[in-house]
């Protein structure tokens, strides 16, 4: 519901002309098949109907699955915490960060709260940036879905097939383990920077979120290592 109408649109084309192009791709597969015989090999249409089918198959039950593992997501991400806990952490380190001061004689002083300052940007910016690439992601995946699913219908370009569904599992992914990554954040040693009497300091703290932006960068990179 939240994809844009337009996007809607682009989807909607691509799926009409959708038995063109498999219609397409079956007789690129029959031609490729039918010059094996002069090499004595023996040609099989068979199984190529057979993908024909399920391409189709495929291209009508794409938005439900789409719409189940986004739904699987949401759902596991409420059961391991929430991305609600950036904005909590982020709260917490903006206001240690006013109430730190300039100093004009230490330099110490003022190069951590220099670094702090850009620790905070970073984790700020990975924060909105992860939930950017995770909406864009699944946009494109969506748009493109029916172009991707065609090209099951060919053995040598069936890989483009299994990408997209790879892709839409591992996307859906990032958002629980964002969660996880949040949940940690919050709940550790950010949350008591501001506690009189804590052992954890507040560089310590802002060396900590910047560990959680790393991770919030590298998640898809990680997921799709561990995926392949």
């Amino acid at each position: 519901n939240w994809i844009a109408r337009e996007v809607h649109h682009i989807h909607d084309w691509f799926s009409s002309i959708f038995y063109l192009l498999i219609t397409v791709f079956l007789l690129v597969g029959v031609f490729i098949e039918y010059f094996k015989l002069p090499l004595g090999q023996t040609p099989s249409f068979a199984p190529m109907v057979g993908r024909v089918l399920i391409a189709a198959i495929l291209l009508h039950a794409y938005p439900q699955i789409h719409n189940l593992m986004t739904d699987i997501a949401d759902g596991l991400s409420q059961r391991l915490g929430d991305t609600s806990g950036f904005s909590t952490a982020l709260s917490r380190m903006a206001d240690k960060l006013d109430q730190s001061s300039w100093s004009w004689i230490s330099i110490r002083q003022n190069i951590i709260l220099a670094v702090s300052y850009l620790c905070f940007l970073f984790l700020y910016f990975s924060v909105h940036v992860a939930q950017a690439l995770y909406l864009y992601t699944l946009v494109i995946l969506y748009t493109f879905s029916p172009i991707l699913i065609a090209l099951y219908v060919l053995p040598q370009t069936a890989g483009a097939t299994s990408a997209l569904f790879r892709s839409l599992i591992e996307a859906s992914l990032w958002k629980p383990v964002w969660c996880c990554i949040a949940t940690i954040l919050w709940s550790s040693g950010v949350s008591d920077i501001q506690a009189e009497g804590s052992s954890v300091s507040f560089v310590s703290a802002i060396c900590f979120s910047l560990i959680a932006a790393g991770s919030l960068v590298l998640t898809p990179m990680v997921l799709h290592r561990g995926s392949g």
